[in-house]
């Protein structure tokens, strides 16, 4: 595979990566994490160097019919480098149903199969004869490796594991013991003297994901470990492992891998690709992101060459410097063999015994020693652009440019990145697909400026759109429908001005109105599309409504606030339709439920004028899970962007991004399209690799702003000049419709406009 077909792994299906995981035994289904949730990261502009492999092979079992290649493991080198270094590695048949421990002493010799009757999730030697695995399951066995001869079992030891073995550490200092951890949150140390091995236990708490033993001389008796869920430990072993004499938890889960660069240092790897480099002493982060990775299964550290680094995973290998954290040197290393653009490719690797050699495998079968490029020439300067999503702006190629000195190639990369920053960050003015002055009286002349507000889009996709109007001059209010159609607009008249309304079935709105009114409505569709009042909806709230929003698991539930400072939970099943409120002593701004959010639909969340936000877990009573004070004001509209990060936008223009995990907020410079955020909504992704999209409405217009990373924003789309007329005191309401992927605005003039966002966006 080459460099091209490295790049275009970055845009497989989230279940090709989600497989891809499940091959390094990480269990990615418990989190439920999407890949559009994923921390996005750049990969457009690296320089990368595909390495002449010194020697390879493909690892087939000649017994089965048309040799087929096997699913091969992480390798680990004998430790006294004989023969050229005797690997020992886990290989299983693609079907599941034959697993092998394999002895591989070179190209000329062929390999050494062992059958095993389960597969082997880790093998590690202990000396240069003995190796031990473990198996899926708890059995753990120690064989003996001769170079030339079959391999021999020589025991089988008992473990007080009851779940599935992960990871296997092999003790720096005592011979024959060696420390393991897996999925039922146990780290053991044992020791392959004694039949029931485990001299040694701790529960941790949560599934282990990595284990390592202390390898410098200040922690050779401690165990380092991670966990699913992001924690990071170190345990003593000297103590009987009572507690844990570092914790420390990143709050960011899918933590796979890690390993120590020194006696201070840790690097963390994860899932998604990240890598978090922590100081124990402070408990202080550094996040940097592989530019190559798009998941990171295992890190391997080794002193005293140049790129010491080894980072291996889907869909290949990279190398870093662990003393330059942040500029990756070398990567990807694909496998040899191409495939379909629709296979799943991940790959293991480990230092060999010789200084900057490095053994990789893969699931292909492929086996293969490569030399570090810090052995090799320096590459000449390659940028590969490929798979940039929209709007996604390119980081500085100044990070590229290690060990050049020649000036005309620096100035004509840096001149070339500054060219595709222009292009990536430019905004663009999107034309009204179609736009209309909407007007209560059948005359133009007559008509006066109608205050429109927010849109409702039909659920089904027919392209009818709800809002309320109101002519404040002559005191009419009414409830407006449009079909996009010739027919034009229809009106319900109403006694107050709608506050907010919603579809909630393919022919029923719900709307509120001052003071404290709301209703279910009945769009006649055989009778140009009129109103007709079902039911009157009587709820808890002292004054008028602010916002509404409808559940995703109960068609008949919906939350409201406003002014009264009440959070409501409402069913129009009933006639006194609250069940359930609270009070937040507070003007209520926006109100959201958590349908956007697969791992949260019973979450409400809400902003306060005064700059609160909250959230509620509707299963409990209505117990705040959350309550942060940004201490800024006026907080108007919010939008969720994942399970952590929360949009916050505000009165002035100014937007700043909430991390829920550390209850800390992170500026977010974005540019000042709106002179007021109103109103903030998350654009659904159609694809799992699609930047999360969030359409932004106010004064003076709206815009699409695109997250491109940790509080990095920028707007891709602003909207044109259907109706602004350039006046300054505009208000502009915009919601997204999905089935038509258009964007429907109304504003306080009395336009009502259609536009169409580019497919690339889409």
């Amino acid at each position: 595979m080459d460099i091209a077909d490295a790049v275009l792994f970055n845009g497989s299906t989230q279940s090709e990566r989600a497989l891809c995981l499940s091959r390094f035994g990480k269990n990615v289904a418990s989190f439920g994490i999407p890949e559009s949730q994923r921390t996005p990261r750049n990969r457009s502009m690296r320089r990368t160097t595909n390495t002449i492999a010194l020697r390879t092979k493909q690892i087939t079992y000649d017994k089965l019919p048309e040799r087929p290649a096997l699913r091969l493991g992480r390798p680990d080198v004998c430790p006294d480098g004989r023969g050229g270094g005797l690997l020992i590695l886990p290989a299983s048949h693609k079907d599941g149903d034959l697993h092998f421990l394999v002895a591989d002493e070179g190209v000329c010799s062929p390999p050494i199969f062992q059958r095993l009757p389960a597969e082997v999730c880790d093998v590690h030697w202990v000396t240069t004869s003995l190796a031990v695995c473990a198996f899926d399951g708890t059995a753990i066995s120690v064989f003996k490796v001769v170079p030339g001869s079959p391999l021999s079992l020589l025991k089988h030891l008992s473990c007080r594991h009851t779940d599935t073995i992960r990871e296997l550490a092999i003790c720096t200092t005592t011979l024959g013991k060696f420390a393991s951890g897996g999925d039922d949150a146990m780290l053991c140390l044992n020791d392959i003297d004694y039949s029931n091995c485990s001299v040694a236990c701790a529960d941790v708490g949560d599934s282990i994901s990595s284990v390592r033993w202390g390898a410098f001389e200040t922690d050779k008796s401690c165990v380092t470990l991670t966990t699913e869920l992001g924690e990071f430990m170190t345990y003593d072993t000297r103590t009987a492992m009572r507690s844990p004499v570092l914790s420390f938890n990143t709050m960011q889960p899918m933590l796979y891998a890690h390993s120590k660069t020194n006696d201070t240092t840790v690097v963390l790897g994860f899932g998604n690709g990240s890598l978090v480099r922590l100081d124990v002493r402070t408990n202080r982060c550094m996040e940097s992101f592989d530019p190559v990775l798009t998941c990171i299964g295992d890190i391997s550290y080794r002193p005293g060459i140049a790129s010491n680094l080894l980072l291996s995973g889907a869909p290949g290998v990279s190398l870093w410097h662990a003393d330059k954290f942040r500029n990756c040197s070398f990567g990807p290393w694909p496998s040899l063999q191409s495939t379909s653009p629709g296979s799943c490719e991940f790959t293991h690797a480990a230092w060999h015994t010789e200084p900057d050699l490095i053994v990789t495998t893969d699931s292909l079968g492929n086996l293969s020693s490569r030399e570090s490029p810090s052995r090799t020439d320096r590459p000449s300067a390659r940028a590969i652009v490929a798979d940039r999503p929209p709007g996604h702006c390119c980081r500085t190629i100044e990070r590229s440019l290690v060990g050049y000195d020649t000036s005309r190639t620096y100035a004509l990369l840096i001149l070339v990145d500054r060219l595709l920053r222009y292009i990536m960050d430019m905004t663009i003015e999107l034309p009204a697909l179609r736009s209309r002055k909407v007007s209560l009286t059948p005359h133009a002349s007559e008509a006066s400026t109608l205050d429109l507000g927010r849109p409702s889009t039909c659920p089904t996709g027919t392209g009818r759109v709800a809002f309320g109007a109101s002519d404040k001059q002559n005191n009419r209010h009414a409830i407006a429908l449009d079909a996009g159609t010739e027919a034009g607009v229809v009106f319900h008249d109403v006694n107050e001005a709608v506050n907010d309304l919603l579809w909630v079935a393919p022919n029923l709105l719900l709307c509120t109105w001052s003071p404290a009114s709301a209703s279910l409505m009945k769009v006649a569709e055989d009778n140009g599309n009129q109103l007709s009042l079902i039911q009157s909806v009587t709820t808890r709230h002292d004054s008028a409504l602010r916002e509404l929003a409808m559940a995703a698991h109960d068609s008949s539930m919906f939350a409201s606030g406003g002014y009264d400072g009440k959070l409501c939970l409402n069913d129009f099943n009933f006639d006194r339709c609250t069940f359930a409120h609270t009070d937040i002593h507070d003007t209520i701004s926006s109100v959201r439920w958590g349908q956007q959010m697969e791992t949260d639909p019973h979450l409400v969340s809400l902003t306060t004028d005064s700059g609160d936000f909250m959230m509620f877990d509707t299963r409990v009573e209505l117990n705040a899970v959350l309550n942060f004070s940004v201490v800024q004001m006026p907080l108007f509209s919010h939008a969720r962007v994942d399970r952590y990060f929360v949009f916050l936008g505000f009165g002035d223009g100014s937007a700043v991004e909430l991390d829920m995990r550390a209850t800390r907020i992170r500026t977010t410079p974005l540019a000042s399209y709106t002179s007021c955020i109103g109103d903030v909504q998350g654009i659904p992704p159609p694809q799992a690799d699609t930047l999360p999209l969030f359409l932004i409405s106010g004064g003076q217009g709206f815009s699409v702003v695109c997250r491109r990373g940790p509080s990095q924003y920028s707007s891709m789309f602003v909207s044109g000049d259907a109706g602004l007329g350039g006046n300054q005191a505009c208000h502009t309401n915009a919601v997204w419709d999905g089935f038509s992927s258009t964007i429907i605005s109304t504003d306080s003039l009395g336009n009502l406009a259609a536009y169409v966002v580019p497919s690339p966006v889409r």
